[in-house]
C-alpha cells in the first residue's frame, strides 16, 4: 500500500512538474555581475536549476547537525563500552575478608 502511495505522489509531481515546464516555454536571458550573461533559456530551465540547487543546499544544510549527532553518539558508544568492560572487571575481583 505505501509502495502504491509513493508512485501515485512521484506521478504527480512528474505531471505538475511537465505541466510546468510546457506553461514556462518563454525564454529568458539572466544577467550577473559584472556584465555576463546566460542564455536565453527556457524559464522551467531557470526555474528547476534554482530548484534543483535549493535543495542541494538544504540537504548539506541538515548534514551538519546529523554528523554532529552521530560523532557524539560514537563517542558515548565507545564510553558505553568502557564502563561495562571497567564493570565487569569489578565484578570479577575477589572480596576482601577481614581475618581478624
Amino acid at each position: 500500500m505505501r509502495f502504491a502511495l509513493n508512485f501515485i505522489a512521484l506521478v504527480l509531481l512528474f505531471l505538475v512538474g511537465l505541466t510546468l515546464a510546457t506553461q514556462n516555454m518563454e525564454e529568458v536571458t539572466l544577467h550577473y555581475y559584472f556584465g555576463v550573461e546566460v542564455g536565453p533559456l527556457p524559464l522551467y530551465m531557470v526555474l528547476l536549476t534554482v530548484f534543483i540547487v535549493g535543495m542541494l543546499f538544504a540537504v548539506l544544510l541538515s548534514l551538519s547537525p546529523v554528523l554532529r549527532l552521530r560523532l557524539r553518539y560514537l563517542k558515548m558508544k565507545r564510553d558505553n563500552l568502557s564502563m561495562t568492560k571497567e564493570l565487569e572487571r569489578l565484578r570479577n575481583l575477589p572480596l576482601e575478608q577481614d581475618l581478624e
